[in-house]
């Protein structure tokens, strides 16, 4: 489960904006059914998520957010009842936007 320090590198100057989010999702992962997630930050490459339950790395899955299509994604980490995903292709910026304004948390201090 410890993957996650393996796998995410320290941020660069060119790494996206990470928007603090709530939304309240469904994950499936390859060969499993849909389960209720929740997103905490979003970005056009990815997302970070609680999940409550385990995933595998390396594995593929899709996201689905309410009112739009299911994102095809990878898990790259999952650590803590917690999971990181990879999207296959980029969310456009005004979607991004969209959901960061409509979906706005403030982070958590401790994260």
């Amino acid at each position: 489960m410890g993957r996650r320090s393996e796998r995410r590198q320290a941020p660069t100057a060119w790494e996206p904006v990470r928007w603090p989010v709530k939304i309240l999702a469904e994950l499936q992962e390859a060969g499993s059914c849909w389960l209720p997630v929740t997103v905490l930050d979003l970005s056009a490459d990815g997302c970070r998520m609680h999940t409550g339950f385990h995933v595998r790395p390396d594995r593929t899955a899709r996201l689905r957010i309410p009112g739009f299509a299911a994102i095809t994604a990878t898990i790259e980490w999952s650590e803590d009842w917690h999971a990181g995903l990879r999207f296959d292709q980029p969310i456009h910026p005004s979607v991004i936007h969209h959901l960061a304004a409509h979906y706005r948390a403030v982070r958590d201090a401790t994260a």
